[in-house]
């Protein structure tokens, strides 16, 4: 992925997260940051990083799992372009559901029904201590959701555990502030309205992302190499740059030689002349 894609992907997550994190999990940050930090808005900001840096490490985790799996469907060019169709058919599917059916994710079973989940939030809900923003951070990162599932996918096409973790850390960002702004204020300050646009602006940066890697797996299909291709140019621009980079120093070597050729003339014929004289 380049630097551009990576900003594509930030900036869908922050949208979604507008349209979708806001709702779901503020509940959460709200009851949080009105538990405790009242007063001092140093430990409240450090209580809410604590909390993105426990649901940034779920995130990881999650989408190491997803590249692994990607991984061990094997590494010859049909299977990678296999992957990469599926991944892309995938993520333009629950791309399409989070933004225009989100209910069909609701029968799944929420990780909160079992026991060992519900004790382990509870005492970190109410610890009194500061480390618990990072518990509840963690456990709020593993419930299921179906918006961390569509950038796991995203994360798993690059069949890369780099980049992998990069891609998730990068969504992870983009839910950040949103989240962060929710804990200092409320959720009221985002219009339902409002979250509807980011949804949709989301799932457009989404889908491009999906149809790329569907083009990616029909180009290895047919035998090409699309990201060989993008390398291979980069090589051709480096060389030509250095090419031309090299140009002057050869022409200024030419037109020195010249000169001390000229020198050299000019004085044999001088020293011709006084013997003549």
């Amino acid at each position: 992925m380049s630097f551009q894609d990576y900003l594509l992907l930030l900036s869908a997550a922050f949208f979604a997260s507008l349209s979708h994190c806001v709702g779901m999990c503020g509940g959460i940050v709200i009851g949080l940051n009105m538990r405790q930090f009242d007063s001092s808005k140093i430990l409240q900001s450090l209580a809410n990083i604590l909390y993105f840096f426990g649901r940034m490490c779920s995130y990881m985790f999650i989408g190491l799992c997803f590249v692994f799996i990607g991984k061990s469907f094997g590494f010859s060019q049909t299977a990678k372009a296999i992957i990469f169709i599926v991944l892309g058919v995938l993520l333009f599917i629950t791309a399409f559901i989070v933004t225009f059916y989100p209910k069909v994710f609701g029968n799944i079973a929420p990780s909160g029904n079992y026991a060992w989940y519900k004790k382990a939030f509870h005492s970190a809900l109410h610890s009194k201590s500061i480390a618990g923003f990072f518990v509840v951070g963690v456990l709020n990162g593993l419930l299921p959701c179906h918006l961390v599932y569509m950038f796991a996918i995203k994360a798993a096409d690059s069949l890369s555990v780099w980049h992998a973790m990069l891609s998730m850390f990068v969504f992870s960002l983009g839910t950040f502030l949103p989240l962060f702004l929710v804990g200092f204020f409320s959720q009221r300050l985002f219009h339902s309205g409002m979250r509807r646009v980011f949804l949709y602006i989301a799932f457009v940066i989404m889908s491009y992302f999906a149809f790329s890697s569907i083009y990616k797996g029909t180009q290895l299909l047919q035998g090409h190499n699309p990201m060989h291709h993008e390398k291979h140019q980069s090589m051709s621009h480096g060389h030509d740059t250095h090419k031309d980079m090299q140009m002057p120093s050869v022409d200024s070597h030419m037109h020195s030689h010249h000169h001390e050729n000229e020198t050299h003339e000019n004085l044999n014929h001088e020293n011709t002349h006084m013997h003549h004289d």
